[in-house]
């Protein structure tokens, strides 16, 4: 038997009560589809995974940024190509997800550190979210290719 022992600091938040039937706020959606750069075909972009959120708050919105991945690969996380999706809240609850990736692997200049023709990759992973001072959202996520991890900003 494994005993856990709550320690509250002064500078801790909460405590916090899980809404009911709220949860989980995003969740995979095979009819979300997109125009793949890469290989110009269309992919269900966010049908078999979404996970690893980020979240901001701004205005009185919740802006949820989300890892996504398709089903083009495995059945197992990781096997298939990562999208970063754009979910928007007015109650942290429900949200709105927009109809395409907002950061995807393209034919670009960093397309060797995001699709190398050898393997499928996880493009686009860990979403980081920030406010700047002058509110600027600032995104930051990890692209791996087939030599080692970069941070795409």
């Amino acid at each position: 038997m494994v005993t856990l022992f709550l320690v509250v600091q002064s500078w801790t938040l909460g405590p916090f009560t899980k809404p009911a039937g709220a949860n989980p706020v995003v969740t995979p959606s095979a009819s979300s589809r997109f125009r793949s750069p890469m290989n110009d075909s269309t992919v269900a972009w966010e049908e078999y995974a979404t996970f690893n959120p980020a979240a901001v708050a701004k205005d009185g919105k919740v802006f949820l940024l989300y890892r996504a991945e398709d089903a083009t690969g495995p059945r197992q996380i990781g096997a298939h190509t990562s999208r970063l999706g754009l979910a928007e809240s007015s109650d942290g609850l429900r949200f709105t997800r927009r109809a395409e990736p907002v950061l995807y692997p393209d034919t670009d200049a960093q397309r060797q550190n995001e699709w190398p023709a050898a393997s499928r990759i996880r493009a686009s992973s860990r979403p980081t979210m920030a406010c700047t001072c002058s509110l600027t959202r600032n995104g930051i996520a990890t692209s791996h290719g087939s030599r080692s991890p970069h941070r795409a900003i």
